[in-house]
């Protein structure tokens, strides 16, 4: 994780492997609800169209695990600010509608997924 903009309209995430000279983005378009996907060598794709809402949370991978559930700390540091450097687990959760006679219905319940980032030794 190398930079995040969280300023609307577009919100996004810029990810790199640094190992293969790989760079991506993960970028949210309000305006035009659309999720895309760049690759620095593959060129930009729209994963999801219809999007009205994408959002994403930073954590460190060190799990809290209680009875009843299992959370992750935020990637801050003592101070409470965000710490990119800190972060080993991205969740995202989107939620996606089309229209359909004049209505705006739901294609989804929101979705959710966690990417666990690893460093190859």
């Amino acid at each position: 994780m190398v930079a995040i903009q969280t300023n609307l309209p577009v919100l996004s995430l810029t990810l790199t492997n640094a190992n293969q000279g790989v760079g991506l983005v993960l970028s949210w378009n309000s305006n035009a609800a659309t999720f895309t996907y760049q690759n620095t060598t593959l060129g930009t794709q729209t994963c999801l169209s219809g999007c009205d809402t994408w959002s994403y949370a930073l954590f460190q991978r060190t799990p809290r695990i209680s009875a009843t559930n299992i959370t992750f700390l935020p990637a801050t540091n003592s101070t409470g600010q965000l710490t990119l450097s800190m972060c080993k687990l991205l969740d995202m959760s989107w939620k996606c509608s089309r229209t359909v006679l004049s209505q705006k219905i739901n294609t989804e319940s929101v979705q959710t997924a966690q990417i666990v980032f690893r460093n190859k030794q």
